[in-house]
C-alpha cells in the first residue's frame, strides 16, 4: 500500500498531509466510531436537508432536492440510469439523455457553466441522493443499453412525504421533456 500513498510536506520537509486511494481511507476507519456528519455523502447535504452540493459543479452548484423530487413527481420517474461519464455533453446519445448524469449537467448547472462536460453523478453525490431516503441504488435494464447497468429509483412515498408542507417551485420547474429539443416537441 506504501507506494500508493502520497504525502505532502510543509518547508521544512515534514509530512504534514497524506494522500491515499479512498479504499485504503475506508479500511483505516473500519470499525471507528466517526461521527455520521464526517462522511463525504453527508457533508454534500446542506444542514437543512434542501439540498446537495455538486462538487465539480463550480460554486453555488447545487441539486435543490425540491426541485429535484417535483420532477419525478410529475414526470413519473421509476427509475434513471446513473450514466456517470467523462464525456462531454453533445457526445450523448438518445438513450443517455434521460440519466442522471444529463439530468444534473442540463438542470443544476448555470446555463453558462464551464463545468457542463464535468461528470457530475459521482459516487459521492449518488450517495448523496441515497442517503436522503428518497433515492436508492439499483441496476436495471434500459431501452438501448444492452446490459443492466447502474440507475438510481426515485421512492415514491418518500418523495411525498419530503415534499408534505414544501411549497413546490413556481420557477424554474424541470421540464419533464427537458432532453428533447424545442424545435422536436
Amino acid at each position: 500500500m506504501s507506494k500508493n500513498v502520497q504525502f505532502i510536506l510543509n518547508d521544512q520537509e515534514k509530512p504534514v498531509f497524506a494522500v491515499l486511494p479512498y479504499q485504503a481511507y475506508l479500511d483505516l476507519i473500519k470499525d471507528k466510531d466517526i461521527p455520521e456528519e464526517l462522511t463525504v455523502a453527508s457533508s454534500l447535504i446542506s444542514s437543512d436537508g434542501l439540498k446537495i452540493r455538486l462538487p465539480y459543479g463550480g460554486p453555488g452548484a447545487e441539486i435543490d432536492l425540491i426541485r429535484l423530487v417535483d420532477y419525478c413527481r410529475r414526470s413519473a420517474t421509476v427509475s434513471m440510469s446513473i450514466n456517470a461519464r467523462q464525456q462531454t455533453l453533445d457526445k450523448f446519445s438518445s438513450n443517455q439523455m434521460g440519466s442522471l448524469e444529463y439530468l444534473l449537467r442540463t438542470q443544476f448547472l448555470p446555463k453558462d457553466s464551464p463545468y457542463k462536460n464535468t461528470m457530475q453523478a459521482t459516487s459521492e453525490v449518488v450517495d448523496a441522493l441515497e442517503q436522503t431516503g428518497i433515492f436508492r441504488r439499483s441496476k436495471r435494464e434500459f431501452p438501448g443499453y444492452y446490459r443492466p447497468v447502474l440507475s438510481i429509483d426515485y421512492l415514491p412515498d418518500q418523495g411525498d412525504e419530503f415534499m408534505s408542507g414544501r411549497k413546490l417551485p413556481l420557477f424554474n420547474k424541470i421540464d419533464v421533456h427537458h432532453w428533447i429539443p424545442v424545435k422536436e416537441r
